[in-house]
């Protein structure tokens, strides 16, 4: 058997073992892909979490943040960016009535007129309470779409009028494969890991491109409503610690 043979048989059975360690999408009809879709977007009334949140060096403060954080549904998001002691050195809050920052060193505390400022000047894109509290579930913001078309073998595309919103690929029990350039608003989602934890999505929206990796989620009772109010003494402290 000459080398240029047995090369070409390694490369066949290389490529047969990775063909078989895949997942292989399973026919599935568009018109379930509605069904399917809003099935993954009930979140949990309240919860907390932990995240790890990279920003691009051209993004102050850039680098790895560390994040702890607790959502409620009728109260708000508030979130901590972490030492590597696991104290806040940064908090965030947001409300149906309010928004604000809190830095840690000092003390004081920066009114905001939403969210979607903070985020904007944190994060260098704007997300409203929707959208951050889905992301930090680790469910999918899906995007708007009014039709769905076959795209390939359990491929399909949502699209919005003229515009393709989001391609994704599901198997037949209609979990994710794949999702690819997930349009919502003028923000770009990428499902950069397809498990559900942690679940990684890059995130791009105009000249930044962050790297969101949640790692952590517990559905809470009902969070006292004193953790989404800042003041200037020691707030009621996240689950900033593993357990």
């Amino acid at each position: 058997m000459t080398t240029a043979f047995r090369f070409i048989l390694c490369l066949a059975f290389m490529a047969a073992a990775a063909a078989c360690s895949r997942t292989t999408p399973m026919p599935m009809d568009s018109g379930a892909i509605p069904a399917v879709l809003q099935a993954r977007q009930t979140l949990p009334q309240h919860f907390t979490g932990r995240a790890v949140l990279t920003l691009p060096e051209n993004l102050p403060p850039g680098g790895t943040l560390q994040l702890a954080y607790a959502v409620s549904h009728t109260r708000g998001i508030r979130i901590a960016a972490l030492s590597p002691m696991g104290t806040p050195v940064m908090e965030m809050t947001a409300g149906p009535d309010q928004a604000a920052i809190r830095d840690s060193e000092t003390g004081k505390i920066h009114r905001a007129a939403s969210l979607s400022a903070i985020t904007r000047r944190l994060m260098g894109l704007s997300l409203d309470m929707d959208e951050l509290s889905r992301l930090l579930a680790g469910e999918i913001p899906l995007p708007r779409w009014t039709s769905v078309v076959y795209d390939g073998p359990s491929t399909f595309l949502l699209v919005d009028g003229r515009h393709v919103q989001a391609r994704i690929a599901l198997d037949e029990s209609g979990e994710i494969l794949r999702m690819e350039r997930l349009r919502r608003r003028a923000v770009l989602y990428t499902l950069t890991t397809l498990s559900d934890n942690p679940r990684v999505w890059e995130i791009e929206s105009g000249e930044y491109i962050l790297r969101l990796r949640i790692r952590q989620i517990t559905p809470a009772d009902p969070i006292d409503p004193s953790v989404f109010r800042l003041t200037t003494l020691s707030p009621p402290l996240l689950p900033t610690r593993k357990a």
